[in-house]
């Protein structure tokens, strides 16, 4: 049994004598930013990696459907989250020592800071949502420079997996400031399971596979819609609406996507 989760995957065919290949496609491969130089190369080498591959497994419906004419076998298995680690931030739990000393409400995101981000959007609610506190973790391939200057923009560098439910906890409002482009439109994101997994309210911009979870999940375009998502999403929440959150993605664990996929696997070794 062999996986592979991208064109790199096509030099380990035959060599380590697998019986069954599979190509995890989780990303639309060709418009990462090494690969833009070669679109036209990469996309024949995925077509090729598709078509000797026993099945590929998509994260996302826009994948699905565009790589469904390249494959032998294809299945739809989204990401999923470590539910029960993030349902700790349904729990009281100490602020965190560095966002101890915020008094605003905290408008939080985390994940990796990097152009995939709308960044005109991000200055422009932090610079009108003065109301709030906006807390960014993870790690960073973006100049924070201007955003620095802003009093209630807060980068909190990288962080322990093990401490996110903790600052998830104190998130007023949980975000996904994604910019639209070829690349996110076909994205799963991991964290929508996780913020709703620790009951956040989320606001995000515009992905398809957000439509299945607008009950609770807020979608919006422009920065005055996002901002002022925010501020209903933050005035209307309750410990009630918290736990219905959480609820509604009990199931969206990586353990039922694990299911999914041994039961793909032993479909294919009969």
């Amino acid at each position: 049994m062999l996986i592979v989760c991208n064109v790199l995957g096509l030099g380990w065919l035959g060599k380590l004598k697998e019986d069954v290949v599979i190509y995890d496609c989780a990303d639309e491969i060709s418009h990462f930013k090494q690969a833009r130089l070669m679109p036209k190369a990469v996309q024949a080498q995925e077509r090729e990696l598709m078509k000797r591959a026993d099945a590929v497994v998509t994260t996302s419906k826009l994948l699905y459907d565009s790589k469904i004419h390249y494959a032998r076998k294809i299945e739809l298995i989204r990401n999923g989250a470590e539910v029960k680690h993030f349902n700790r931030a349904l729990h009281p739990c100490e602020k965190p020592k560095d966002v101890a000393h915020l008094t605003k409400p905290i408008v939080g995101f985390y994940g990796y800071l990097a152009d995939w981000l709308n960044w005109e959007l991000i200055k422009e609610v932090v610079s009108k949502g003065k109301e709030f506190d906006w807390v960014f973790i993870g790690p960073s391939i973006v100049d924070m420079t201007d955003f620095r200057k802003l009093s209630n923009f807060h980068y909190l560098g990288k962080k322990p997996y093990s401490e996110l439910p903790n600052y998830l906890a104190h998130f007023a409002c949980a975000h996904i400031p994604f910019a639209y482009t070829p690349l996110t439109m076909h994205v799963n994101p991991v964290k929508l399971y996780e913020y709703l997994a620790g009951g956040a309210p989320v606001v995000a911009t515009p992905l398809p596979e957000y439509e299945a979870f607008k009950d609770v999940c807020e979608v919006a375009k422009t920065a005055d819609e996002y901002l002022e998502a925010i501020r209903r999403a933050v005035s209307s929440d309750s410990p009630e609406k918290r736990a219905e959150r959480a609820k509604r993605v009990a199931h969206e664990s990586w353990e039922k996507r694990i299911e999914a996929y041994m039961k793909l696997i032993e479909e294919l070794l009969k």
